[in-house]
């Protein structure tokens, strides 16, 4: 759910994009389905000084029993970092509902291990681009840490397009330099 403001306030559920919680609770609760995966931003717990993780607990709880907890791919073998809430529910009409998370798995591999070994030139930086955006640390009131090589790789977003976000994108290193370029690449 993004945060939206309005008015100094963060409308959070009941913000244009998340107010679909509650459309997805209605449809729920007519279907009334045996159990759903309910899955959101780690920030949902603290959205409006908790009021909206309050309110999206009692709503899943009115016809289920729910158990939730924040996962992270990384806990599960997977090198991504991606903190998201997870809420699993069974219909209280089945009874006794005795889930439990599944255990963390330990991390073998890096985001090295998925990188694709040959990518097409376009993929590399330029120095310009490098040193002036990508190790850039930052502007006015944001400060950042770039770093390349990162072995767990941050969150991929839906504007990993535009080709960079401050610190928020990977970068990685290549033995391989085209011309005109440096020897770092997107990720793929």
């Amino acid at each position: 759910m993004r945060r939206k403001y309005y008015d100094d306030e963060i409308l959070g559920i009941h913000g244009e994009e998340s107010r679909l919680f509650f459309d997805s609770v209605r449809i729920l609760n007519y279907c009334k389905p045996k159990w759903f995966i309910f899955e959101n931003v780690r920030d949902l717990l603290y959205q409006n000084e908790g009021k909206d993780w309050e309110t999206v607990k009692q709503e899943l709880s009115a016809n289920y029993n729910i158990q939730f907890k924040v996962l992270n791919p990384t806990d599960y073998g997977v090198p991504q970092t991606r903190r998201r809430i997870y809420v699993v529910g069974q219909l209280k009409s089945l009874g006794d509902f005795n889930f439990t998370f599944p255990n963390e798995v330990p991390l073998k591999y890096t985001a090295f291990d998925f990188l694709e070994k040959k990518v097409d030139d376009k993929y590399y930086i330029t120095e310009k681009f490098l040193y002036g955006t990508v190790m850039a640390t930052g502007t006015k009131n944001f400060h950042a840490h770039p770093e390349l090589n990162m072995k767990i790789a941050r969150p991929l977003t839906k504007s990993i397009h535009k080709k960079h976000r401050a610190s928020q994108d990977n970068y990685y290193e290549t033995s391989y330099a085209p011309e005109g370029k440096t020897n770092v690449r997107f990720i793929t």
